[in-house]
C-alpha cells in the first residue's frame, strides 16, 4: 500500500514538473492557437480524442460486460 502511494506522489510530482517547465516556454497566444502550426494529423487526433472520451469507454465496457455475463 505504501509503495503505491509513493508511486502516485512521484507521478504527481513528475506531471507538475513537466507542466512547469513547458509553461515557461509558451505565451498565452502560443497555447491557445498553437502558433498556427497545427497539421492535419494533429487536428484529426484531437477531434477523435474529443469524440472518443471517457463516457464512450465506460458505456462500451458496460456493454461488453453485460453481454459476457449472459
Amino acid at each position: 500500500m505504501e509503495l503505491s502511494i509513493i508511486f502516485f506522489l512521484l507521478y504527481i510530482a513528475v506531471v507538475i514538473i513537466i507542466g512547469a517547465v513547458s509553461s515557461r516556454k509558451e505565451t498565452e497566444d502560443d497555447f491557445m492557437i498553437a502558433e498556427r502550426k497545427v497539421g492535419g494529423v494533429q487536428v484529426a487526433t484531437t477531434m477523435s480524442a474529443g469524440y472518443f472520451d471517457g463516457a464512450t469507454i465506460a458505456v462500451y465496457i458496460a456493454y461488453i460486460s453485460k453481454n459476457r455475463s449472459c
